[in-house]
């Protein structure tokens, strides 16, 4: 797997430690790259034109806030905590994104159809979850997994 650390535009790749399973490794990077970024987007499993798997929601780690696009239009996404600033990319369909927060707390999830567009569509969910918006509809009419 290959792993983007926001807001420093580094790729690179981790290690998936001695666990068979894929969906219950840990990501581990080194020492330097672990103390400078706690928020990570996962780019793809195998390489850079495979789809992104997530973790189903029984797996979700409890300090993570994340939202998925499945959509099949690639749009702007923003992930936010109360504890924490906020972090924007664009995500194709069946990418995420997310962020560390305290178990707990609430946190933000939005998208847009770019980052110029002030208008887009959010949620409010506690960390330890993932929203996923399932089609872009102007003006905060979206449809997510939360409300559908």
């Amino acid at each position: 797997m290959k792993i983007m650390l926001l807001g420093l535009g580094l790729t690179l790749p981790y290690s998936i430690g001695e666990s068979e399973d894929r969906s219950a490794a840990q990501l581990l990077l080194n020492p330097e790259h672990s103390r400078c970024c706690g928020i990570y987007h996962r780019i793809s499993d195998e390489g850079p034109d495979q789809p992104t798997t997530p973790l189903p929601a029984s797996e979700m780690p409890r300090d993570r806030l994340c939202v998925r696009n499945s959509d099949s239009t690639r749009y702007y996404f923003a992930v936010e905590t109360i504890e924490g600033g906020r972090y924007t990319e664009y995500l194709s369909p069946g990418e995420e994104l997310c962020t560390s927060g305290n178990p707990g707390a609430t946190g933000t999830v939005s998208v847009f159809e770019s980052p110029e567009v002030l208008e887009g569509c959010s949620r409010r969910i506690p960390v330890g979850q993932r929203e996923e918006m399932l089609r872009y509809v102007d003006f905060d009419r979206c449809f997510w997994t939360s409300n559908t």
